[in-house]
């Protein structure tokens, strides 16, 4: 079966199947894009037409799950930021996660590599230290300054202030994040 009929036929009820899954339909949209494009690329390995939707499905839920791999990952960072940015309410925290995604990506080299890797990945500083053939002392000195970096760009984009602590203030402003 070509990949316009499956896309004609199955797409509705995928976006459902995936909607019903996810909080945003941004993330529903995107997971169905890449769905259908590994339903693409993959449409040779179907031997048997009569399996076609459990197929669907299986390769439905491997997106689903690798987007929820995806955001686990993602979301070890946040905990170690808010700790320096201040405590903050689950909305806010989810403000805060929309905002870094697109500033870790900003990093220069080679904070961006290590804080992917050290916060995101979960490696430990000395096995990074060694995987990146540097000092342990210049892993933490790359995560701190990332972590500035990160904490600086949020701040400008986001237009939160700082009270005479140290934790943010005032209203989220950004144009980036959702109200």
């Amino acid at each position: 079966m070509d990949s316009e009929r499956i896309w004609n036929e199955f797409s509705t009820n995928i976006y459902c199947f995936i909607r019903k899954r996810v909080h945003h339909d941004e993330d529903a949209q995107d997971l169905l894009q890449e769905t259908f494009l590994k339903i693409h690329k993959s449409n040779h390995q179907l031997r048997d037409i009569q399996k076609l939707l459990p197929w669907l499905y299986q390769i439905t839920r491997n997106v689903l799950y690798d987007f929820y791999q995806n955001q686990a990952k993602q979301n070890s960072i946040y905990p170690q930021l808010a700790l320096e940015i201040g405590e903050k309410t689950e909305e806010d925290q989810e403000e805060l996660h929309c905002c870094l995604r697109p500033f870790i990506q900003e990093l220069p080299e080679p904070y961006r590599t290590t804080m992917i890797l050290s916060e995101l990945e979960g490696i430990k500083h000395k096995h990074l230290a060694g995987q990146l053939n540097v000092s342990h002392s210049a892993i933490k000195s790359r995560v701190k300054r990332g972590r500035e970096h990160l904490k600086k760009r949020f701040l400008q984009c986001c237009r939160f202030s700082l009270d005479d602590k140290g934790l943010l203030s005032g209203e989220n402003q950004c144009q980036k994040c959702p109200s």
